[in-house]
């Protein structure tokens, strides 16, 4: 777990000292957080080796398939993908949520979906462990994974998950962080409807 903080970015220079050193503060304690959270994971290390994942994404393109084909496969749905499970798909069995402005406004949708469809293995960005706690009603605790600070393109790989899981031009980039920690051999992505355009030169 050593050099988390040594990879954070360097404050923005113009800002004042007490903003960098809040900043700072507020990094060493999601990182500190994030220590007692990978105590309770890393037991769980390589636990599904051997076996195969389906990532699901919540792109139109999913009405397109028969995801009910899915059933006795292990399910990763992400954010609101929730919504698809007894409609899209039969059933999860794991969750990651990754935006911070999609569970402020649908908390408590995604806390009641978490215990109707009986999802107990769920992961969250650290950030959202506040807001979780303040909840009414919730679902079963997810473990909260802090963001590690460089982005894919940069590491060109899936960091290991104890610096936090690796952070993409879409949540399931940082999903699959946490399914490589369990060890899959191999990973399904359904429903990413991105595009991106390369350089030519």
């Amino acid at each position: 777990m050593n050099g988390l903080a040594g990879q954070a970015t360097m404050p923005d220079a113009h800002r004042s000292v007490r903003q960098r050193i809040s900043s700072y503060l507020r990094w060493r304690l999601r990182e500190f957080r994030w220590r007692l959270e990978y105590r309770r994971l890393a037991p769980m290390e390589n636990a599904f080796a051997g076996r195969r994942a389906f990532l699901v994404g919540s792109a139109p393109s999913l009405r397109m398939l028969d995801l009910w084909k899915l059933e006795g496969e292990f399910v990763c749905v992400v954010n609101l993908g929730l919504r698809m499970v007894g409609d899209l798909l039969p059933h999860a069995d794991m969750h990651f949520i990754n935006d911070v402005y999609c569970f402020e406004q649908y908390c408590e949708e995604i806390e009641a979906d978490i215990t109707k469809h009986g999802v107990h293995l769920r992961f969250a960005n650290i950030r959202l462990k506040k807001k979780w706690l303040r909840l009414r009603k919730r679902g079963v605790r997810p473990i909260f994974v802090l963001g590690e600070r460089s982005l894919v393109r940069e590491s060109e790989t899936i960091l290991h998950l104890k610096h936090g899981f690796t952070r993409g031009a879409t949540v399931l980039v940082s999903a699959a962080s946490v399914l490589k920690f369990f060890g899959f051999s191999e990973v399904y992505v359904i429903g990413c409807d991105l595009s991106y355009t390369a350089d030519s030169k």
